[in-house]
Parts: structure tokens; C-alpha cells; sequence
């Protein structure tokens, strides 16, 4: 009994990657290095990586997919949302919780948070790396989804697989 069990959820572990696999589609183009800029909307301490670019995107790797299989919940955006951005994007990388609830007023542990264009550009905060993979999710997956709201996801993560 438990040795089908183990195998049946194998089997379909196995489809979900699969499945995860077929959906990433590469950049069009190599992205430019990243210039460091100073945040308009938030200040950001020393250990924050702070950067602008335009066509913002990010290629899912083997731990990314890995954890878009295992985490509870599904909060990967749906296609017509998964592509580039290709608007002017500051990123803000490394931010407290602090300054993420201060970007968006949301309840609870944030990831990261997208702010739509303001004067042009728009913003991407995303939480510090042990504060991502305690929730069990990586630096590619918070990106992907923060980009699909900047290309128009709503909030209520309609559609999320």
C-alpha cells in the first residue's frame, strides 16, 4: 500500500515538473547588467541590492522549479501574465519586513511586492533570502510572480497554477 502510494505521488511530482517545464520560455535577449540606483520609493540600507532595468525577467533554475512543486501554495501567475516587463523596473533585493510592509500595506510575512509605474518606473521589493526559502520559495519564483503584477495580475492571484 505504501510503496504504490509513494509511487503514485513520484508519478505525478514527475507531471508537475513536466508540466512546470514546458511553461518557461527564455528572454528574447540577454538582459544588461544591472546598474546600482538610488530607490525613489524606499531608502535602502547598505546590505540591500538596489538596481533599474528595463525588460525586467528572470529564467526559472532546477531549485526554482523544484520548489514551484513543493510549496502549499500556488501563487505561480498564470501565462497571459508570464512574460518580460517591458517597462523600467527598479529592484530592490534584501528588504525587512519593515520596508515591505511600508512599499505594500498587506498583512503578515511579505516576499515581495510589486508598485506599479510611478513618474515612469516601477518597483519590485523583495524579502531577504532567509526569509524566502523559510517559506520555501526562491529569489526566481518571487520574481516571476512580482513581474506578472506589474504586467497586469490582479491581487487576488486569479488563475494562480
Amino acid at each position: 500500500m505504501r510503496v504504490g502510494r509513494a509511487l503514485g505521488l513520484g508519478v505525478w511530482a514527475a507531471l508537475l515538473v513536466l508540466t512546470a517545464i514546458s511553461c518557461v520560455t527564455p528572454p528574447k535577449a540577454a538582459a544588461p547588467p544591472m546598474p546600482v540606483v538610488a530607490s525613489p520609493t524606499l531608502e535602502a540600507p547598505p546590505a540591500i541590492a538596489t538596481g533599474s532595468r528595463a525588460g525586467l525577467w528572470v529564467t526559472l533554475e532546477p531549485p526554482d522549479l523544484w520548489a514551484l512543486v513543493t510549496t502549499a501554495e500556488k501563487q505561480y501567475p498564470p501565462v497571459e501574465f508570464d512574460h518580460p516587463y517591458p517597462g523600467k523596473v527598479v529592484l530592490i533585493e534584501g528588504a525587512s519586513q519593515e520596508a515591505l510592509h511600508v512599499l505594500c500595506p498587506l498583512p503578515g510575512a511579505i516576499l515581495g511586492c510589486a508598485v506599479p509605474k510611478r513618474d515612469g518606473v516601477s518597483t519590485i521589493a523583495i524579502a531577504d533570502e532567509k526569509t524566502i526559502r523559510t517559506w520555501g520559495w526562491t529569489r526566481g519564483l518571487i520574481l516571476r510572480h512580482e513581474i506578472a503584477h506589474l504586467n497586469g495580475w490582479p491581487p487576488n492571484h486569479l488563475g494562480a497554477r
